[in-house]
């Protein structure tokens, strides 16, 4: 699901101009054409925390305070989204140490250990999964959460976090071998 700039192409562009210009009518226009995939994003990275709506309106005060400085470089969602990812991981950041609601990634199970598993055995893959994650170092979760939930290109992620390409390689390798080491034995055990 990651997105070329300019996805919507001059719709877009027209929106972003008149936001601009002061239309907060435009303004809304875009933030609902972007609204899911920025709270997945922010989701993704907080899990389940209260937080998440506090994030996400924070991220649109923000992107509309800079809106003028907005040179559609990247498509409007690629922006915003990176706008949104920092404030999350800021967020991640202040509530560290306090216990954070995991992320579910329970859905990504294949279909047929879903089926098979009972619900203990889910419950204790839950675990694992929430452990697995919280193994993760902020930038990995995000690398992680962007490339695999989201479908962004790893440029794209890249442009959102502020890295280059090839750091953004690292950050998801290094995600993916914690998230095996931690996930495998779970995943042996169906």
């Amino acid at each position: 699901m990651g997105e070329q700039p300019n996805r919507m192409g001059s719709r877009e562009t027209d929106w972003v101009e008149q936001a601009q210009r002061g239309d907060t009518g435009a303004f809304d226009r875009l933030v609902r054409e972007n609204e899911a995939g920025v709270l997945r994003a922010i989701s993704g990275i907080l899990g389940r925390s209260p937080e998440v709506y506090d994030v996400y309106q924070d991220s649109l005060v923000s992107a509309f305070t800079k809106l003028r400085g907005f040179r559609q470089d990247s498509s409007f969602s690629t922006w915003l989204t990176r706008i949104a990812v920092n404030r999350a991981l800021n967020q991640r950041r202040k509530t560290r140490n306090a216990r954070e609601a995991p992320m579910e990634l329970a859905e990504h199970l294949p279909a047929d250990s879903r089926d098979a598993a009972s619900n203990l055995e889910q419950s204790e893959l839950r675990r694992s999964t929430e452990r697995a994650m919280e193994s993760l170092s902020e930038r990995e979760r995000a690398v992680f959460v962007l490339k695999h939930t989201h479908g962004y290109k790893l440029r794209e992620i890249g442009v959102m976090l502020g890295c280059a390409e090839g750091t953004v390689k690292n950050y998801l390798f290094r995600a993916t071998r914690k998230l095996r080491v931690v996930l495998e034995p779970a995943y042996r055990d169906l």
